[in-house]
This record gives C-alpha cells, sequence and structure tokens, in this order.
C-alpha cells in the first residue's frame, strides 16, 4: 500500500492508526485491509 493512500483513507476517515511510534502513526493490518475493502465497494 504507497504511504500516500494510507494518508488519503486517515484524511477522508476510512482509517485510523492504532498507535504511534515517535513520529510515526501505526496501523493495524487488518485495519488497512478492512478499509481497502471499504473503497473498493465504493468504486
Amino acid at each position: 500500500m504507497a504511504p500516500a493512500t494510507i494518508r488519503k483513507w486517515v484524511q477522508l476517515g476510512h482509517l485510523a492508526p492504532a498507535g504511534r511510534q515517535g513520529r510515526a502513526q501505526l496501523f493495524r493490518l487488518e485495519d488497512v485491509f478492512a478499509a481497502e475493502r471499504a473503497t473498493r465497494r465504493r468504486s
């Protein structure tokens, strides 16, 4: 998954970070897959 795609999903509210490590946002893999499925369904 491209970092730009992840950032876009966060901006649109489709994905929320599960935590942080320093400045980096961390995401659960299953949340990323769920966001991907949700966005593909809308297209």
